[in-house]
């Protein structure tokens, strides 16, 4: 059976986002009361909007149509940015199930503790080349379950 392989720019970001998982939990908070603040002043903001508007010209001023789009634009992406994050979260948990303790272990010392390749090596007493294509093999399972292999 033929398999393409990864492009390098999928390697990379697959990389990006194994890095980055150990900071996800803290950034979904981070957005979510970003979120929750934003929804907040809009809803302010259209209450002192209704009360505040001449009745019957069946218009919004064009400062608030501005406002109200801008923030419709602010929670759109912060809204497809936490699911973002939730998806590469489940992917990664899902890959996990597959994988081997040493395969586990490289991933806790190379993104995790971030340890260089030949501190990872040292620790986990294998050769370059099979510490190699476990991080590889690592890596494809990742971004198969991302959908991007």
């Amino acid at each position: 059976m033929y398999r393409e392989t990864l492009s390098r720019s999928g390697f990379q970001f697959t990389e990006k986002i194994l890095y980055e998982r150990k900071t996800y939990d803290t950034a979904i908070k981070k957005l979510e009361a970003e979120l929750n603040d934003t929804l907040e002043e809009i809803t302010e903001l259209q209450a002192a909007a209704l009360n505040d508007m001449p009745r019957g010209t069946g218009k919004n001023s064009p400062t608030e149509s501005y406002v109200l789009k801008r923030d419709n634009l602010q929670i759109k992406y912060l809204k497809n940015r936490i699911d973002e994050m939730k998806r590469h979260q489940q992917a990664i948990e899902k890959a996990m199930v597959y994988m081997t303790d040493t395969e586990k272990l490289l991933i806790k010392l190379m993104y995790d503790r971030e340890k260089t390749p030949k501190q990872c090596m040292r620790e986990m007493h294998v050769a370059k080349t099979t510490w190699y294509e476990m991080r590889r093999k690592i890596v494809y399972k990742i971004a198969s379950h991302l959908g991007i292999y």
